[in-house]
């Protein structure tokens, strides 16, 4: 517990300062205060876009702070709610053992106070493409679920989580955007440890730190 709290007093202090240092507080050259919504699509990708619907989807919505106090930040809420395949799991690292009759669920939910300082545009008379870098404080909410289907074992893991994400957003036409994405986050609050056994494989994840590479897809409003 010690050492969790050591990590959180480092970790989000120098977390602010980075946020907040004059030396990145650029103008930001998109001033409009536009809604954007979209989908992050790895996590669908990974089991192919099966089974879409209530329990399997991705979303998201964000929008810019209207404060000219705030002018460089914006919020988003991302909802991510996904089957996992057992295709994906064979795949990905920290379960080792037998995987082949593992599948799984995926719950994560944020709510993103982005920072959005400089933006790099290109222009023509044709297109017109814009490089923004994002960071990101967040609060959420996760949910992993390991199933073994032979042995009919379950592993259901919730946790609360602060921390934030970096981006890359690539902009074009001033519409659409594509913004790849790594999401980190210190597990504050769980009701059960992360790893485990789930049938023939063990799980071998961090116990305080989640991560997730993601990519959205998004489109801008007027």
């Amino acid at each position: 517990m010690k050492t969790r709290l050591y990590q959180y007093k480092i970790f989000i202090p120098v977390w602010i300062i980075y946020l907040l240092s004059p030396a990145m507080a650029y103008v930001n050259a998109d001033e409009n205060n536009r809604l954007e919504i979209g989908f992050e699509n790895a996590e669908l990708a990974q089991n192919k876009y099966r089974n879409l619907g209530p329990s399997n989807y991705t979303f998201f919505i964000g929008k810019k702070f209207e404060s000219e106090l705030l002018k460089n930040w914006a919020w988003r809420f991302s909802s991510i709610n996904v089957e996992l395949s057992n295709e994906h799991l064979n795949e990905v690292c920290c379960i080792n053992g037998d995987r082949s009759n593992l599948v799984g669920n995926l719950e994560q939910h944020r709510l993103y106070f982005n920072y959005l300082p400089s933006t790099i545009s290109w222009a023509s008379n044709k297109n017109k493409v814009s490089v923004k870098l994002i960071s990101s404080l967040s609060i959420g909410y996760n949910r992993w679920i390991t199933k073994d289907i032979v042995a009919n074992e379950e592993h259901d893991v919730k946790a609360i989580t602060i921390g934030g994400l970096f981006s890359v957003k690539t902009t074009f036409y001033d519409r659409f955007f594509i913004e790849p994405a790594l999401d980190l986050g210190f597990i504050i609050s769980k009701n059960k440890n992360v790893n485990n056994t789930v049938g023939s494989a063990t799980i071998d994840r961090p116990e305080n730190i989640s991560y997730t590479l993601m990519t959205y897809f998004g489109y801008i409003f007027d």
